[in-house]
């Protein structure tokens, strides 16, 4: 009945499922597969982040007996069966960031290549016990979701979905105040945060079409004081069109590339946007005399000196560079 609605586009199964449903969902997804009305249509769900812990994978599964490979082989049970890993993975804790973050995403986007595709979950929701104890910290501006987006591009992610879109059920608890939601469930009304991700959201769509053409091949960091831990459980990555990266703040820079062969990086303000802090970047790409980039959407052409390419970012800012050789036409949106 909602295969030609427009805004139907697929099925969203239960969250955050154990390794122990993967048999339900191998039969759910044969299902749609086989009925003509669902082609065409997606169907995911929210996996368990890794820092939920040993016990969430289930002992004794995956290949070896480490946490970090029983992780590898929940996210690769269900990405082979849904054909997108999309973890629920949150980065703003109470009072700092969570340490496994950026080894999430890594792991998440490992597994996926060239299997999956890989997507994530954006925490946009927060919550506080009646005696205003807070369990997550409220974002009310538009860079703790651009960081998230952001962060996601860096990883070569394609999918972004939002936790959550209505206000919890909780929210009518009398013991819990829950906030950050998009939209009120008692009066289905836009909450203040409904702006700052609509914000987001435009500022990402602007280049997506470009970006979806590249592919992930790896990401690299550049340490300020990395003061959470966040860059400490990022394995080292090099890559070969990078002759030197360096930043004044924590940085990541996503290395990617296109159907052409072209090679695209996304720059991320990789500290904690409650900080304040800019990070001011500079890199030598190999042989380079021109970029496309792409700051806040928005496309510039930028002459590189030598290679040389310096940015400022701000607070969960992030910037998309695709470097040129003399011999290649740097077109606009190519």
């Amino acid at each position: 009945a909602l295969k030609d609605r427009n805004n139907f586009k697929g099925i969203l199964l239960a969250d955050e499922p154990g390794i122990g449903q993967i048999s339900n969902y191998r039969a759910v997804s044969e299902f749609i597969r086989t009925k003509a009305a669902m082609q065409g249509k997606t169907m995911f769900t929210s996996l368990i982040p890794y820092h939920m812990g040993y016990s969430v994978f289930e002992a004794g599964y995956g290949k070896g007996n480490d946490l970090d490979s029983k992780y590898r082989g929940y996210l690769n049970e269900f990405g082979s069966c849904l054909g997108l890993i999309n973890p629920d993975i949150y980065p703003f804790g109470a009072d700092s960031m969570l340490q496994n973050y950026f080894k999430n995403l890594e792991m998440t986007a490992a597994v996926a290549k060239g299997t999956a595709d890989s997507g994530l979950t954006i925490q946009s929701f927060a919550a506080k016990s009646s005696d205003d104890t807070m369990i997550l910290r409220e974002m009310n501006s538009k860079e703790y979701y651009t960081y998230q987006m952001y962060s996601a591009l860096a990883y070569g992610m394609k999918n972004i979905t939002y936790y959550t879109y209505w206000q919890h059920w909780g929210a009518i608890q009398e013991d819990e105040i829950h906030y950050n939601s998009l939209i009120d469930a008692k009066g289905a009304v836009n909450e203040p945060v409904y702006n700052a991700v609509k914000a987001a959201n435009e500022e990402i769509r602007k280049f997506d079409q470009v970006y979806m053409d590249f592919a992930w091949q790896g990401t690299m960091k550049a340490t300020g004081r990395d003061s959470d831990g966040l860059l400490a459980q990022m394995p080292e990555y090099l890559n070969a069109r990078v002759n030197s990266f360096t930043a004044t703040e924590d940085t990541i820079m996503g290395c990617l590339k296109d159907s052409k062969g072209y090679d695209g990086f996304m720059l991320v303000n990789a500290t904690d946007p409650e900080d304040k802090y800019t990070s001011k970047v500079s890199i030598i790409f190999k042989d380079a005399q021109k970029a496309i980039v792409y700051v806040a959407g928005e496309v510039q052409e930028v002459e590189l000196t030598n290679g040389a390419y310096t940015a400022e970012l701000a607070p969960g800012a992030g910037v998309f560079v695709i470097p040129f050789t003399g011999e290649e036409e740097a077109e606009e949106g190519n």
